[in-house]
């Protein structure tokens, strides 16, 4: 039972983890993205 529930925990950890993972990726990708379109759509405009 307990390398069981190891196993559901790594699970949980590597669940929450890859979440928490592509919200970050997310926000950065976001920011980056509104920080490259503030010069480049500035030029196009």
């Amino acid at each position: 039972m307990g390398s069981f529930e190891y196993i559901v925990i790594g699970a949980i950890v590597a669940a929450a983890v890859l979440y928490l993972g592509a919200v970050i990726f997310k926000k950065t990708k976001s920011m980056s993205a509104k920080s490259d379109c503030g010069s480049d759509c500035g030029c196009d405009s």
